[in-house]
């Protein structure tokens, strides 16, 4: 990782507001600026950065008393490129597996274990430039305890967007007893399936009182279903509007699953 990033500095406002000691006036004094997209990058530059977020950005290195920031935490990246922070709409920061070898690690690593995992996965994420991510999914919790340990600077990690648990109706694509042996249900959580409306209804407003930033659901089969369902779809309009206008009464935007055309179809039709 270190060697990827070798000459390259990753700098966003998210980062900056993730990081209650960076919340000062900063000026960041940058060799190349890679700020323009599909323009060559700017050489020598100074920017500020105040209130946590990116207020000027000049030619040449100046010094901060020049930009009215007398005092300010000086950044010298003049050896480096420095870039926007990179944002990435679909993470799973619980867990790098899929498959059988997921399913394993569902059934086998304690919560604790998991939440080691996720602070992992967070700051291999900020390492590789992603200030921003947008958590589609989890089972424990983990990722939002780590979304409030990083925004109070507890420790380092990208902005996290957090779903929550992902929903769908029974048998459908986040149904975690498919494919199991049925004495072994009752172990495993169930709270983020629903059929009908009042269930949907039920199933939305579990994940707004955990906290959740946004709300995911699933219209299709998806590739990594353990059941041999398709990709079609997989709920009915009434339950699909359901779950998306109680995630709109909460003020909660919402993401989809959605492989097959019929799916997205359900998706685009609720709103």
């Amino acid at each position: 990782m270190k060697k990827s990033l070798q000459g390259i500095a990753v700098l966003a406002c998210a980062a900056l507001l993730a990081t209650p000691a960076l919340a000062e006036d900063t000026v960041i004094h940058a060799g190349h600026l890679l700020d323009r997209p599909g323009k060559a990058p700017r050489g020598a530059s100074t920017l500020l950065v105040r209130d946590g977020r990116i207020s000027a950005v000049k030619a040449g290195f100046l010094e901060p008393a020049a930009l009215g920031a007398a005092g300010a935490r000086v950044v010298d990246l003049r050896e480096r490129f420095v870039l926007p922070g990179l944002i990435d709409c679909h993470v799973h920061l619980e867990s790098d597996t899929g498959g059988v070898a997921g399913l394993v690690e569902d059934l086998t690593l304690s919560d604790a274990a998991i939440a080691y995992q996720t602070l992992a996965n967070g700051r291999k994420t900020l390492q590789a430039g992603f200030t921003t991510v947008r958590n589609l999914g989890d089972g424990t919790g983990a990722t939002l305890a780590l979304r409030d340990a990083v925004a109070t600077g507890l420790v380092d990690g990208p902005r996290i967007v957090d779903a929550g648990r992902s929903i769908s109706t029974t048998s459908g694509h986040m149904d975690a007893w498919l494919g199991l042996r049925e004495e072994l249900h009752e172990s495993i959580s169930h709270d983020n399936v629903c059929d009908g409306v009042e269930s949907c209804r039920r199933a939305v407003r579990l994940q707004v009182g955990r906290g959740v930033d946004l709300i995911k659901i699933a219209t299709t089969g998806g590739v990594n279903s353990r059941i041999g369902t398709g990709l079609g779809a997989q709920a009915f309009e009434d339950e699909v509007r359901a779950l998306v206008d109680t995630a709109h009464l909460y003020g909660k935007k919402v993401a989809v699953h959605a492989h097959g055309a019929d799916g997205i179809r359900l998706a685009l039709a609720a709103g």
